[in-house]
């Protein structure tokens, strides 16, 4: 899935891309987390991309993982976590990605 939303000060073009098991409301809350982090920052995002998987199996014990990459003013920054749920692996990569982008920002003096 592939859009431009508008967030706050800025358009960001977003891809998304989600695995087998994955919910249509895991990545409208991807979404909504990320398009808050956008909203936020001062850093001037030119793209977004996000993946949220699902892996298969009972021994998995944390089968939930989204990756978050996020490019700006010839940078990348990338953040990825695993959990027991999507939504909680939702919120430690996009936490991750919002101390990197205030991290960003600050070094930048914004």
């Amino acid at each position: 899935m592939q859009n431009g939303a508008g967030f706050g000060h800025q358009t960001v073009h977003i891809e998304l891309m989600t695995s087998i098991g994955v919910s249509e409301t895991d990545a409208a809350e991807a979404r909504e987390v990320l398009g808050t982090i956008m909203e936020e920052t001062a850093v001037r995002v030119a793209h977004a991309q996000m993946t949220l998987a699902m892996l298969a199996g009972h021994a998995v014990s944390k089968p939930a993982l989204v990756s978050m990459r996020v490019y700006f003013d010839g940078h990348t920054i990338d953040t990825c976590a695993a959990a027991r749920s999507m939504r909680d692996a939702i919120g430690q990569a996009g936490e991750e990605l919002r101390i990197s982008l205030r991290h960003e920002a600050s070094k930048a003096g914004i």
